[in-house]
């Protein structure tokens, strides 16, 4: 699965014109073809060993690569992409550690609120 992982993670199946791919976590790779938003066929690619039979099958089920210009654009396109998605996912760990914190904070004040008011009442009781 290697070979599997490397294309997909590295952008090679992005290499293709009118690819994408979707990362689900804990499900196999399987490249689903549609026409016209129409499923056609999955095929499981978690049987390639290597990246060169899954080259193959690309243009076996009729993908075409791109090259040159396109072929970079495209690569640009996707790394902007990534870094735009990187950063969103980032503001919202970030938005995600502050709630926590805040949270954190409001129950170390209760407990301090709670503490100050049995010390008072203790106090009060001498």
């Amino acid at each position: 699965m290697p070979a599997v992982k490397s294309f997909l993670m590295d952008g090679e199946a992005e290499d293709y014109r009118n690819v994408e791919v979707k990362f689900v976590s804990g499900k196999n790779a399987i490249l689903t073809i549609f026409d016209d938003n129409v499923e056609l066929e999955q095929v499981d690619l978690s049987k390639y060993t290597d990246k060169e039979d899954i080259h193959a099958m690309m243009v076996e089920k009729g993908f075409e690569k791109m090259e040159g210009e396109e072929l970079e654009q495209a690569r640009r396109e996707l790394a902007e992409k990534t870094a735009e998605e990187d950063a969103r996912k980032e503001a919202l760990a970030e938005k995600k550690r502050e709630e926590l914190r805040k949270r954190r904070e409001e129950k170390m004040a209760a407990a301090r609120a709670d503490e100050e008011e049995r010390l008072a009442s203790a106090r009060d009781d001498l």
